[in-house]
């Protein structure tokens, strides 16, 4: 299960994972895409808060499918994105499906990765 909200506001687009990922790789692409192109509307850049605290390690289609969302993502506005994980072998999977760029930062926790966002100057990430 998934959730995705697209803040106007805080010019934000917020993902939350729970459990396994099963949705339809399509259709959630077709949500996603259409949530950032309403973000974008009101400006180009954009940021992404993703929780995968409570999902497991993502299968490797799912992983292959991220790789080519994140490269959307940074065609088309990402500014820089935040994590919050739960594992280290989270950490070593989306480290490498979005190519360790430097706009991906990881956190043990949402509130940490709301703040960095917030005021990324003030806030250390809590895995590096």
């Amino acid at each position: 299960m998934y959730s995705i909200i697209a803040d106007s506001r805080q010019r934000r687009l917020t993902l939350t994972f729970s459990g396994e990922m099963d949705q339809d790789p399509a259709a959630f692409f077709e949500e996603l895409t259409s949530k950032v192109q309403r973000l974008r509307a009101a400006g180009d850049d954009w940021d992404l808060l993703t929780d995968f605290s409570d999902t497991p390690v993502m299968p490797q289609d799912r992983a292959q499918n991220t790789v080519r969302i994140f490269a959307w993502f940074m065609d088309n506005g990402m500014r820089r994105g935040a994590c919050v994980l739960q594992s280290v072998t989270q950490r070593m999977q989306i480290a490498r499906v979005t190519g360790r760029n430097d706009a991906v930062v990881f956190f043990d926790t949402l509130s940490k990765a709301e703040s960095w966002l917030n005021n990324p100057a003030k806030t250390e990430p809590a895995l590096g």
